[in-house]
């Protein structure tokens, strides 16, 4: 029971690192709402399916690029993913 909890708390800390990524990234590049839009590639503009929005899972899956062309995701969300998960986890 306590590893169930375990990883429940690294992967909340983690889907609250992939929010404030966006949170980052639309408050400095975007004109929309933080919370308006989907997620969209920067790349080809298309829009990004839930499958393809599960923190450190999809990055790794993915293998850092983009699942329609195939252009490089920066490491940065990963690391921020994971270390906020980290954090949760050892806090």
């Amino acid at each position: 029971m306590e590893i169930i909890l375990l990883v429940f708390i690294f992967f909340l800390g983690a889907s609250i690192g992939s929010f404030l990524s966006v949170v980052i990234y639309r408050t400095r590049n975007s004109k929309k709402g933080i919370l308006i839009s989907r997620s969209i590639c920067i790349s080809c503009n298309k829009v990004i399916q839930w499958n393809h929005l599960i923190p450190i899972f999809s990055w790794i899956f993915l293998k850092g690029k983009c699942a329609y062309c195939g252009k490089k995701i920066s490491k940065y969300y990963f690391l921020i993913e994971l270390f906020t998960g980290l954090l949760f986890l050892f806090t």
